[in-house]
């Protein structure tokens, strides 16, 4: 049992001039994993994604998304 890549979607970036990219992967047991990338140079210099969750429920949360990496708690 592998996992296998679903799909990508392609979205802006938070500057606008580029893009960023999901790729959700899943296996044989109905699991899912994202994976999310920065397209563009100039925000990947500034940004990270952070999967912190912000609300919602078990299977449906949202994340906190795209941050400034300055604006990240390191501990």
């Amino acid at each position: 049992m592998s996992w296998e890549e679903s799909h990508r979607i392609k979205e802006p970036c938070p500057c606008g001039k580029g893009e960023v990219e999901e790729i959700i992967y899943s296996d044989d047991w109905g699991r899912f994993e994202t994976v999310h990338v920065m397209l563009c140079p100039a925000c990947k210099e500034k940004y990270v994604y952070d999967d912190t969750v912000m609300y919602g429920h078990p299977g449906n949360e949202v994340e906190k998304g795209w941050t400034l990496k300055n604006k990240i708690k390191k501990d």
